[in-house]
């Protein structure tokens, strides 16, 4: 049995989460104007990444599996999608990020960026040349007019 690579970065998803909440809680940044700070911050950027997340999904609807392969004939390009092709992968490191800042954790930032950031870009590059096969041209037009993860870059 050949493992795909898409499993793999499924897997990695769900190992990174588990990864980066462990090392939140057991790490504390230790600058003293954070300690009031942090949470409130963290929070926030948390549910703004959530909100992203839910509002990436309510464009998606029903193709919002978990698949790198496209389970809808129709290309998205409502939502947010109509600025960032893989807005899911940003809401998902954005909300981890806020919940490691909220927790004053540096590792757990650097976990996030490193390994959840690391492969969330290798699951949309996955994505993109399965989405290439099916959308074909208007993928490309597609690509052309909005960012990978970051908005107007």
């Amino acid at each position: 049995m050949i493992v795909q690579p898409e499993f793999l970065l499924s897997t990695t998803h769900v190992g990174t989460w588990v990864f980066v909440i462990f090392v939140s809680i057991l790490s504390d940044l230790e600058i003293p104007i954070l300690k009031t700070i942090a949470k409130p911050i963290g929070l926030s950027i948390f549910l703004i990444g959530m909100f992203f997340l839910y509002w990436g999904m309510v464009h998606l609807k029903g193709a919002f599996l978990g698949n790198v392969k496209p389970v809808s004939g129709k290309l998205v390009q409502s939502g947010p999608y109509k600025y960032v092709r893989h807005p899911i992968y940003l809401s998902m490191i954005v909300s981890t990020l806020g919940l490691a800042f909220g927790m004053r954790s540096v590792w757990g930032m650097i976990t996030t960026i490193l390994l959840f950031g690391v492969s969330s870009v290798l699951r949309g590059w996955f994505e993109e040349k399965e989405l290439v096969k099916v959308h074909g041209k208007a993928w490309d037009d597609y690509m052309e007019r909005t960012s990978f993860f970051i908005p107007f870059m």
